[in-house]
């Protein structure tokens, strides 16, 4: 893992602690982006059986969430059909979004889910191009290029703020 934290100011019983708390936040993180899955499964339901432009007040009165919210774990939802939940669990909750949305180019989406299914490869074949070598050296996500996989993606500018809980988040695999 590239980003590790120092326990150096930290009593050995600290950084036990520590480790064992963050590996539990870790285990919850992903257990919550399956039920982010479901709740995007069953808002999808609801939503097929509203009348049109009834949504959002739905959501809102009875759900107490904002129509951009049900979107988004909708959004989620969509990718969970393509791809394996366990492999959608792997991205952040707001990359997800971003890659399920309809107007997300299907082949750029497939590529990225490559590159996260199979990190080990993606960092191969970037060590292996000598003009990649460096990009290797780059602050990665399991091996991944986060801002190669943003200029893969036009319009997904906004995985930039996520960049930053992938690379703490890589140590999931």
């Amino acid at each position: 893992m590239s980003n590790t934290f120092n326990y150096g100011a930290f009593s050995p019983s600290e950084v036990a602690f520590l480790q064992t708390r963050a590996k539990r936040v870790r285990a919850l993180i992903r257990r919550t982006t399956h039920q982010l899955i479901e709740i995007g499964e069953n808002l999808t339901q609801i939503k097929e059986r509203m009348p049109h432009g009834q949504f959002a007040a739905f959501c809102d009165a009875e759900l107490g969430i904002k129509l951009r919210s049900a979107e988004n774990y909708m959004s989620l939802a969509e990718l969970a059909k393509t791809y394996p939940p366990a492999l959608v669990a792997r991205l952040p909750a707001r990359a997800g979004y971003k890659l399920g949305e309809r107007s997300a180019p299907t082949d750029k989406v497939a590529e990225i889910m490559r590159e996260v299914s199979n990190p080990g490869a993606a960092l191969r074949r970037r060590a292996s191009d000598p003009k990649r070598r460096r990009a290797a050296s780059s602050p990665s996500v399991w091996g991944l290029d986060i801002q190669l996989l943003q200029r893969q993606f036009i319009g997904i500018s906004d995985l930039q703020p996520c960049r930053q809980r992938l690379e703490k988040s890589a140590h999931l695999l």
